[in-house]
């Protein structure tokens, strides 16, 4: 899923299969490995809310990162307050046919801009999950950075 969400040629598979990725992590994290919620109550979760707890649990910011200021133009114009709001919607007016009018609204670098950020996310729940706690590559700033969990705040890396 992860390499199928990283594809550039049909950002629609993209935000499916990268949705789908960070929803199975959340999963895994939280209801089978840390046992925070029951599985029937992270079932009704919407999946930015799922995406949210997730980032939340592994010490991951969810503001807009400076570094994508279009991308943090056209969310406010649209009213969505966090990435994990960015990052479902799009993919939601994909799968979902009664939210299609939405697809008209997304369109250019805001959209590409939003599939960086899921992959960003992927990348860096993927790091935890695996132990990283040293500095890994931002696909947003291309920089090179410490992994924000070992920065010991929640504040994400690229976000500052």
């Amino acid at each position: 899923m992860v390499c199928r969400a990283n594809s550039r040629v049909w950002k629609d598979s993209a935000l499916v299969h990268g949705q789908a990725a960070l929803e199975l992590l959340a999963g895994m994290r939280i209801v089978e490995e840390n046992r925070a919620v029951a599985p029937e109550s992270f079932d009704r979760l919407p999946a930015s809310a799922r995406s949210r707890e997730l980032l939340k649990d592994i010490g991951v910011g969810t503001d807009i990162p400076p570094s994508l200021p279009k991308l943090a133009e056209w969310t406010s114009s649209l009213g969505w307050q966090d990435c994990p709001r960015v990052v479902t919607e799009p993919r939601n007016s994909v799968v979902h046919p009664r939210k299609r009018d939405e697809v008209s609204k997304i369109s250019g670098l805001p959209w590409w801009n939003g599939l960086d950020l899921m992959m960003w996310y992927l990348e860096l729940v993927l790091l935890r999950l695996f132990g990283h706690r040293g500095s890994y590559r931002n696909r947003l700033t291309h920089g090179v950075e410490q992994v924000p969990w070992s920065l010991g705040h929640s504040k994400a890396v690229g976000t500052h």
